[in-house]
């Protein structure tokens, strides 16, 4: 019986020993594999090779009118097929790869929950330009400071300071041909 089980434990080792490496020499991507909590998952942005469409020359004379041009959307069409390289790259080591949104106009990339994990290994396709950890703000209830007493009351009640904020704000410039200014000449 001792002999039968040292056998038996000797070829099964052999076994794993040989279809251990016999994956490994095959190329298989055993990443394809393994399974994900949501735990491990975090939401990305893909930001992929290339300047978005509003980004070239023709753009910038012509504004979003560009856009309707047939040469912004052979441009939006060459961002898509570039960020569909990169999804494909990304879902040979992680098929579960679901897109949540794609953008060409203002920057070239996409959003999408990946494991942390392979993070790393995203950075490494070459379509993509880089990875960035995004994160969901929600906007707290305001109240008026002066509803609160004073200004003072509302920073040490509602916890917000401002400090360390950065708020931007894109002007697209004031058009004073337009009808609303027709009075002020």
């Amino acid at each position: 019986m001792k002999k039968y089980m040292k056998r038996s434990i000797s070829a099964l080792l052999a076994t794993t020993f040989v279809c251990t490496n016999c994956i490994a020499a095959s190329g298989i991507d055993m990443r394809r594999f393994k399974s994900y909590d949501e735990d491990d998952m975090v939401s990305v942005f893909v930001s992929v090779e290339g300047q978005p469409v509003l980004a070239g020359e023709n753009a910038a004379e012509m504004g979003t009118d560009y856009l309707s041009t047939q040469q912004a959307q052979n441009e939006a069409a060459a961002l898509e097929e570039k960020q569909a390289d990169a999804q494909g790259y990304i879902e040979s080591f992680y098929p579960d790869l679901e897109t949540t949104n794609s953008y060409t106009e203002l920057v070239n990339g996409f959003a999408c929950d990946v494991p942390q994990e392979l993070v790393d290994d995203i950075e490494e396709c070459p379509q993509v330009a880089a990875v960035h950890e995004t994160q969901l703000y929600t906007i707290p209830k305001l109240i008026n400071a002066d509803e609160m007493g004073s200004t003072d009351v509302y920073k040490e009640t509602t916890g917000l300071y401002g400090d360390g904020e950065t708020v931007a704000v894109i002007d697209t410039e004031l058009d004073i041909t337009h009808d609303m200014f027709s009075a002020i000449d």
